[in-house]
């Protein structure tokens, strides 16, 4: 057996393991946001013209689950054409570069990493079932209350989060959510925001500009043609930074 191949296998046997005999755990609220990936939910890829593209992992993750759609359930398979539930879960993660080891898997039960509910979760999070006793079941979030799994009765499908009459327990956040750089000003000027591999210029609307999913650290936002006024901020995880030039303009001195 390959060193490559025993590796998704043990993953796979983990999350088996942990999803038959863990014992159902409180939910937690959604104000812990941290993934256990230890990855961005946005990286940042620089193209041959030297530009910059984000790419957010989650989606990305979702793409590779949707190539399995209508692959049947079998229990004990990891695919790739076969799977039963937290084979299927490991399968995609793996495929979207993921790490899996024992250690993570038994990291989906404490409590930084469950954010509670539906209502808190963000796509390629783990969704946990129970039927009363332990663990039973996984999938993946998907979006608009959907989760993507792999069910006895149709296979790899995406069905309602409460579809297949269980009840959600946990819902463990796999990716730490980017952050947002809001800036405002003047209509119509234009500030550049550069930082962490990205730099880009944005023209300001009568609402400012907003910077969505950057990765966390330090960016320096600069007026075009005035840098003099430029400003340097940290963005965080899962956290809203606002600049305002509109402010200093009317008291410098600030």
């Amino acid at each position: 057996m390959g060193t490559k191949k025993g590796l998704i296998i043990a993953a796979v046997l983990a999350l088996a393991v942990c999803f038959t005999a863990a014992p159902v755990t409180p939910v937690h609220a959604g104000s812990v946001t941290k993934g256990f990936s230890h990855q961005l939910s946005v990286k940042v890829v620089k193209n041959s013209d030297g530009t910059f593209t984000t790419v957010n992992n989650e989606n990305q993750m979702m793409r590779q689950a949707r190539t399995k759609l209508g692959c049947p359930y079998v229990s004990g398979a990891a695919g790739p054409n076969a799977f039963d539930c937290s084979g299927y879960v490991a399968y995609t993660m793996h495929k979207s570069g993921v790490s899996l080891t024992r250690s993570t898997a038994a990291s989906y039960y404490r409590s930084a990493n469950n954010v509670g509910s539906i209502g808190n979760a963000h796509r390629g999070d783990i969704v946990l079932y129970s039927s009363g006793g332990g663990i039973c079941h996984c999938g993946l979030y998907y979006g608009g209350g959907d989760v993507i799994q792999a069910c006895c009765s149709r296979g790899v499908a995406i069905r309602g989060a409460y579809d297949i009459g269980q009840s959600v327990v946990a819902v463990i956040r796999t990716y730490t959510p980017a952050g947002v750089l809001r800036v405002a000003g003047e209509a119509g000027s234009q500030v550049r925001i550069k930082g962490e591999g990205i730099s880009v210029t944005k023209t300001l609307t009568e609402a400012g500009v907003t910077a969505k999913a950057l990765p966390r650290g330090t960016y320096k936002v600069t007026p075009v043609g005035d840098e003099s006024a430029a400003v340097t901020v940290k963005v965080r995880y899962n956290d809203s930074t606002k600049v305002d030039f509109t402010a200093q303009a009317e008291n410098p001195a600030a």
